[in-house]
């Protein structure tokens, strides 16, 4: 068996000569640029929005409850509004995003 064909491509491009690493760099060229890969917040960030807003809109971050004025839509708010008011809002943003606000949307700030 031959041990260079299990070396990682960067650990062989270490090893090669200077016109053999050209030439290689002359064809992926050659290819087209690729797309350097999502790092790991875009990765979490995509996969939220496909979660939270595939099927549902956005959480606005006020309500109006009735005809009352509007309110900052925090976990203090979800826990005092009324049960209509909180299956109106689950039916409306869906339980993903109602749950988020509970985790994160403390006091009005957003904890993370």
């Amino acid at each position: 068996m031959d041990p260079s064909r299990h070396q990682s491509p960067q650990h062989q491009a270490l090893n090669m000569d200077v016109l053999s690493l050209r030439k290689l760099v002359r064809e992926q060229g050659a290819r087209g640029a690729v797309a350097p890969p999502p790092d790991e917040t875009q990765r979490v960030r995509q996969a939220e929005e496909k979660l939270f807003y595939g099927t549902y809109p956005p959480m606005p971050d006020e309500f109006r409850d009735g005809n009352g004025p509007e309110e900052v839509l925090n976990a203090t708010f979800l826990k005092k509004c009324s049960k209509e008011t909180l299956r109106l809002l689950l039916k409306r943003y869906g339980v993903e995003q109602v749950n988020e606000v509970l985790r994160t949307r403390i006091d009005g700030i957003y904890q993370y």
